[in-house]
């Protein structure tokens, strides 16, 4: 909340110095109005108090106007530094942090619990109103006659406890509404990525029900909020003409013992009106309890801690990796552990292994996007958590299973991350990954917005692996890269690869034997440990390795997107 009202700037602080100023005016009034009356009365005049009161009150309608432009200017302002620095947060936050969210969640908070928490400058400036006009008025009571004010004081204890007891409650169902429409975002976007699947089975209806289970969960916790709401309304609505009639015959008997005249009468009569403003606070307190919730939601995101990275540039070499007794988990399951094993500068290894083994996992860590739970993992000899990421980002390139095209055109989408690669190179990255012929055919070609653009799964892994090739890297990932494109089209691309990325160490996942034969060295991971070290002809010869490629593609440990992982 604090970074929301700091982002307002200039538009937040002339909303609470507006606010000061709508607050004095309704104090001032009363007191004028007052005086007014007395003067009337006396001597037959006033009309001067008359027009200084009409002038306090055109002036008050104008501060109410700039209100309403400031306030909206300052939600405007927070709602973008909150929305700025949560997605860069998020994106600090390496792959360990971000699976911890599942985007429909993190879309929820970034979209709704952004908003709602921006809404803090609205009610401190509400806040405040009701807060100075109250302590306005108490002190008006107690200067026009002190047993008046005593007579406000010691009727305001119950109703504080009498409504304060709903504010907490109000807080908590705000919070489980909040984390309710979250579960509701993750399942509608579940729903958005497998629409072919759902088309496909015919099963809409049932998707439907499925997404939107949790409406009822939310429409019965919302019903409770208005509940607490409704009786906090309707408790201060009862009470408060009680303590202003208290108020008023108090003042009444003070007039007949001549302590008040009347324009201190009409006075005491807005005082007390202005005193109770607090409760105003009290009925918005579910605006207050989902800036609350909102707020909190936020916080658990910023106190993810984000990934560190050293300050050592980057060392000489050819890309050698070394792991070193590595392990790694998701929450309290175990995926990884005691991986040791060296890559060689300019070797192609690959990860072999069934299902949920943790090879995603593995590639995660080798790139420096994921620090592993236990051991240590160098790069070209020097720890790689010690290492700049800037640097480390340029050295390790990425290719995925199920890459996402960023930016405007093809072409800003395959130099994403490094502007420097020359039209030249994408080209040469084109061609070798075979994406060439398809993007020759596209009505701009490279220039191509990618906004609405429909390509196959190869094609979209093709675009994904020339985003990789145009670098100058040290290690390539290939995360699965090859998964959706035929065996001979494979081989082919696996070559010119290996062409264009010469002297380049390749850590690649493995589920066709020809991608493994292919390798210099495969790690077969089986239990969550290293199960062989070798050539694939050497670890063939165990029927366990071998069962490995007689199954689907692995998924059990592959993300949703490869923005979960980086690039």
């Amino acid at each position: 909340m604090w970074t929301a009202l700091r982002a307002g700037g200039i538009s937040t602080l002339l909303l609470l110095v507006f606010t000061f100023l709508d607050a004095a005016i309704c104090v001032l009034v009363p007191a004028l109005l007052g005086a007014t009356l007395n003067a009337a009365l006396a001597k037959g005049t006033g009309s001067a108090l008359v027009w200084i009161v009409v002038g306090l009150l055109a002036v008050g309608i104008v501060v109410e106007s700039v209100k309403e432009v400031v306030d909206y200017s300052s939600r405007y302002r927070g709602v973008r530094a909150l929305r700025l620095s949560l997605l860069a947060h998020l994106l600090r936050l390496g792959y360990r942090g971000q699976r911890r969210f599942n985007q429909g969640d993190l879309v929820n908070r970034l979209v709704d619990s952004s908003d709602r928490t921006a809404r803090v400058a609205n009610e401190v400036a509400r806040a405040m109103t009701a807060l100075l006009t109250s302590l306005g008025g108490l002190i008006g009571l107690f200067v026009i006659d002190y047993q008046v004010g005593l007579a406000f004081l010691i009727c305001v204890p119950p109703i504080i406890l009498l409504t304060s007891r709903h504010i907490g409650s109000i807080v908590s169902l705000s919070g489980d509404a909040a984390a309710t429409q979250g579960d509701i975002a993750t399942r509608m976007m579940d729903s958005i990525r497998g629409l072919r699947t759902i088309r496909a089975s015919g099963t809409a209806k049932l998707e439907i029900n499925r997404a939107l289970a949790s409406s009822g969960a939310l429409r019965e916790i919302s019903l409770r909020i208005w509940d607490r709401q409704r009786a906090l309304v309707w408790q201060t609505a009862m009470i408060a003409p009680l303590l202003i009639i208290a108020v008023d015959i108090v003042a009444g008997y003070r007039m007949t013992i001549g302590r008040l005249n009347t324009g201190e009468l009409l006075a005491v009569s807005s005082y007390v009106v202005l005193a109770i403003g607090a409760l105003q606070i009290l009925g918005s307190a579910k605006e207050i309890g989902e800036c609350l919730a909102a707020s909190q939601r936020l916080r658990e995101l910023f106190d993810e801690p984000p990934l560190v990275s050293g300050t050592r540039a980057l060392p000489s070499g050819g890309g050698a990796l070394t792991f070193t007794a590595v392990g790694s988990r998701i929450g309290d399951r175990q995926v990884l552990r005691d991986i040791t094993f060296e890559v060689p500068a300019g070797h192609t290894v690959a990860l072999v292994g069934e299902s949920g083994v943790g090879k995603s996992t593995l590639t995660a860590i080798a790139g420096g996007v994921l620090t592993p739970d236990e051991g240590s993992v160098t790069f070209d000899g020097v720890p790689i958590g010690e290492l700049r990421a800037d640097s480390l980002r340029r050295a390790v390139v990425y290719a995925f299973e199920r890459p996402v095209l960023l930016g405007e055109s093809i072409a800003d989408a395959l130099r994403y991350g490094d502007e420097t690669v020359s039209d030249a190179a994408l080209r040469t990255a084109l061609r070798s990954t075979e994406a060439d012929g398809f993007v020759g055919r596209l009505p701009d070609r490279l220039d191509t917005p990618v906004d609405g653009l429909l390509l196959s799964g190869g094609e979209m892994q093709r675009l994904g692996l020339a985003r990789a090739a145009c670098r100058r890297a040290r290690v390539f990932v290939m995360d699965d890269a090859l998964s959706s494109v035929d065996t001979p089209t494979e081989a082919t691309i696996s070559a010119a690869l290996q062409h264009v990325s010469r002297g380049a160490t390749r850590l690649l996942i493995a589920h066709r034997v020809s991608t493994a034969a292919r390798a210099d060295m495969v790690v077969w991971l089986h239990g969550g440990t290293i199960g062989g070290i070798g050539t694939h002809r050497e670890l063939s010869a165990d029927p366990e390795y071998r069962a490995v490629f007689a199954i689907p593609g692995d998924a059990g440990d592959k993300q949703p997107a490869e923005s979960t992982v980086g690039s």
